[in-house]
């Protein structure tokens, strides 16, 4: 609101005319009005959002930032997940936890060869769940780009142990290898990333939604931000999605018999 006011009374020429936003759900209301006023009465202010990947709280309608909005262009087209990879996604946006934002557009399922369906695969512990990721992992990194994506940190490093030359993700990456290999990181850390293979580990009921964050902000809206976190990993994946659990699937994410995966155990 300061930035903004300042804004208001500055009589000097603006720098820019046209600012462009990417990845502008997740900025504050606040942030958006402030961006709209540091343009000229002739400027354009061009946001490019994706509100199934709103991930930082702010769950908030660009109508409810009070702008003129002169056009809205709907980009429906998915051109990164495979068509099986693009309906659980589109299945993940239609469940009760994304009902929330008035600005969320379904996409239209890629028109591409069909792949594999994303296969769910539950384990016997936590143990033998981080071993069998990273096996398989490994394995996939010999030809392709994978990415092993989970809620923490440390739940990726465990999901990797033992993998040698695995890249860890961070907010703060200056470039993007395009080269074969295991990345890891949270799903905050991906975001903007694609990979050929992703895996998720830790899928279960008992870990998503955090216990913490169902303390800190209830039920629901847990899982209204655990659900954005997932669909920010599973649409990270271009060809390949492998989700693995140990004990029940998350309720965040479509049942296991919904016909969208390839199941195994």
């Amino acid at each position: 609101m300061v930035v903004r006011a300042a804004l208001a009374v500055d009589a000097e020429t603006r720098r820019y005319k046209h600012i462009v936003v990417d990845e502008a759900q997740d900025l504050s209301p606040e942030a958006i009005r402030s961006l709209a006023e540091a343009i000229p009465e002739d400027g354009s202010l061009t946001l490019f959002a994706d509100y199934a990947q709103q991930i930082y709280g702010q769950r908030v309608s660009w109508r409810s930032c009070g702008l003129t909005v002169t056009k809205a262009e709907l980009f429906l087209d998915n051109y990164r997940n495979s068509p099986e990879i693009a309906r659980l996604a589109i299945a993940m946006a239609d469940m009760p936890h994304f009902k929330d934002s008035a600005d969320l557009v379904e996409p239209r399922a890629p028109q591409r060869a069909a792949g594999a369906k994303p296969t769910l695969v539950r384990y016997s512990s936590p143990t033998a769940e981080a071993a069998g990721v990273a096996t398989n992992a490994a394995d996939f990194g010999k030809f392709a780009r994978v990415g092993v994506l989970a809620r923490t940190r440390a739940e990726a490093r465990q999901a990797v142990a033992g993998i040698a030359g695995v890249r860890m993700l961070h907010d703060n990456m200056q470039k993007w290898e395009i080269s074969s290999g295991v990345y890891a990181g949270t799903y905050h850390s991906a975001k903007g990333l694609e990979f050929d293979v992703v895996f998720l580990p830790f899928c279960g009921a008992n870990r998503c939604p955090d216990s913490d964050t169902v303390a800190a902000f209830g039920y629901d809206e847990a899982a209204s931000r655990e659900s954005r976190l997932l669909y920010v990993g599973v649409t990270r994946a271009c060809d390949e999605l492998i989700i693995t659990h140990t004990g029940q699937l998350t309720p965040l994410l479509p049942a296991a018999d919904s016909g969208l995966y390839q199941v195994t155990t």
